[in-house]
């Protein structure tokens, strides 16, 4: 089975079917230690609780706007590389996949009449 990685400045992300997910390294291929963090309670309620004590005080969340977009953007890059079967490069700074038109072109919305 081929390996699928997909690469930003910080990190590779390294996939394939032996692994049940991603595995996080840096650069130079080392495992990044990650620490398992158990969860307590209905993370929903708590998720949605941080918020609503965040607006209060003014804090900055749990988890906030930056850290979802990261998230969604690093599932939509893998999930471009996947459908076009490519690596693919991604320009933060210009925001758009650089080097690739196919794929560049699977970022845009696609909105349908009806």
């Amino acid at each position: 089975m081929k390996r699928r990685q997909f690469l930003s400045k910080s990190s590779t992300l390294v996939g394939g079917m032996a692994l049940a997910n991603g595995l996080p390294m840096s650069r130079d291929k080392k495992m990044v230690a990650k620490p398992l963090i158990k969860p307590t309670g209905n993370g929903l309620d708590l998720h949605t609780q941080n918020f609503l004590d965040c607006l209060k005080s003014r804090q900055k969340p749990n988890a906030d706007i930056a850290i979802a977009q990261n998230t969604a953007l690093n599932a939509s890059l893998g999930n471009i590389a996947f459908r076009t079967n490519s690596k693919i490069f991604w320009d933060a700074e210009k925001q758009q996949i650089i080097g690739n038109d196919k794929a560049q072109e699977l970022t845009k919305a696609n909105y349908q009449n009806g």
